[in-house]
């Protein structure tokens, strides 16, 4: 069921997809991006911290990389929306 929305005529609202593999058709390019952020230095990491102090740091690591996906998703919303390049976003964020 398509619906017309009030303030402009010519846009319609899609019903939501139902199902997993209609859901991915969704995902777009941000996800893509996101789900690549973690890379060898975290594994290197993460086992070298593990390795050196056991458990007592393992929050910090789950924290740390939920954090940067968290902040790399904000971003990349940041990027699509002004349509600039990366860089000049942030050289134009208040500090």
């Amino acid at each position: 069921m398509k619906k017309t929305n009030d303030t402009n005529p010519m846009q319609t609202i899609s019903d939501p997809p139902v199902g997993f593999w209609e859901t991915t058709k969704f995902l777009g390019p941000s996800f893509i991006l996101i789900s690549s952020i973690v890379g060898s230095g975290e594994i290197i990491l993460t086992t070298t911290l593990g390795a050196t102090v056991g458990f007592v740091m393992l929050w910090w690591m789950l924290i740390s990389c939920w954090g940067k996906i968290i902040i790399q998703d904000h971003l990349d919303g940041l990027v699509l929306t002004s349509q600039r390049k990366l860089m000049n976003c942030i050289l134009n964020v208040a500090i």
